[in-house]
């Protein structure tokens, strides 16, 4: 019987680029992460998503994947032959789990494989190296998101890895059916820099480096603030004054380019001030919706500094 391995319910929010923007066409990843089923190097899993009536060139997929220790996953695309799976469509590869606990890996696809609309089919993962690798699962029929109506199925099949038959997922008391977490993703490059979207960290301005200066996932040629992280949560890349220099970066509060004791005095009469998105206050260095110790820190680092810097190519 297959193992299941009970990691406790935990909420799997991982948020990819945006939806509209990054090629994301189904994905269940945000739904209740419930159990991690266990591939335990022996057994190959299988979880299915059908298209709407939309064709998609499939561009990669991301893969919920729950590791006691490093390890190797491979992932494959199959047709449907009769409500399971079928022919081999593409070969994602391989790819290594570093570091142990809850992760999403991406398998880039190489771009020429249509799927076709109206149409079933098949993600495969099995574990290639280490132990104790399991693809999570969720219980939840839900997609996160869906483009045009796209569907991940609510069944999960393993079988012993490159033979026997598919055998429906083990289901008992307080164990309902489960299906794999996971995202699908178009063939879309909108900067056409070589990268495609979800896998590009500056999707509408082309940087073919990718270059990431301060390792916050924004590429430097959309980055307004390319030396000090300033990415995450909702002031992600806020910029107050909209000079082009995020606030995490500019101190200068009078826009006299320079950060200085007239920026003080006025820094400290916005101290204690509310701060409310999308615009925030200028004072709220690090965007988080109040002006508080947490900024007077960040602004005593930009003393003397000029704004920036902002994005370049």
């Amino acid at each position: 019987m297959l193992a299941r391995m009970r990691m406790g319910l935990v909420l799997g929010l991982f948020w990819l680029h945006t939806a509209a923007g990054g090629g994301l066409f189904v994905s269940n990843l945000a739904e209740n992460y419930d159990f991690g089923a266990g591939l335990g190097g022996v057994y190959t899993m299988a979880s299915s998503f059908t298209l709407a009536a939309q064709s998609h060139a499939l561009g990669g997929v991301t893969v919920s994947l729950f590791a006691n220790q490093p390890g190797a996953v491979s992932a494959r695309i199959f047709s449907d032959s009769g409500g399971l799976p079928g022919s081999l469509l593409e070969d994602l590869g391989s790819k290594s789990l570093l570091n142990a606990g809850l992760q999403n890996q991406v398998f880039p696809a190489n771009g020429t494989t249509v799927l076709q609309p109206n149409t079933k089919y098949w993600l495969l993962v099995e574990q290639t190296g280490g132990n104790n690798i399991g693809w999570s699962s969720t219980n939840s029929t839900a997609e996160s998101f869906s483009l045009f109506g796209e569907t991940i199925g609510n069944d999960m099949y393993y079988r012993p890895m490159g033979e026997g038959a598919w055998i429906a997922l083990e289901v008992g008391p307080g164990f309902p059916t489960d299906t794999g977490r996971f995202a699908v993703f178009n063939a879309v490059d909108t900067d056409l820099d070589g990268t495609m979207d979800f896998l590009d960290n500056c999707m509408t301005v082309a940087n073919p480096s990718q270059a990431d200066s301060d390792g916050d996932l924004r590429g430097d040629a959309c980055d307004n603030c390319r030396t000090r992280a300033n990415n995450t949560g909702p002031g992600a890349q806020c910029d107050s004054d909209d000079d082009g220099y995020g606030n995490r970066c500019d101190g200068d509060l009078n826009n006299n380019g320079a950060t200085n004791a007239q920026d003080t005095i006025l820094y400290r009469q916005l101290l204690g001030q509310p701060s409310v998105g999308p615009v925030y206050n200028k004072a709220d260095i690090n965007c988080n919706g109040a002006v508080n110790a947490q900024d007077t820190a960040l602004y005593r680092q930009l003393l003397g500094v000029p704004p920036g810097p902002g994005a370049a190519p």
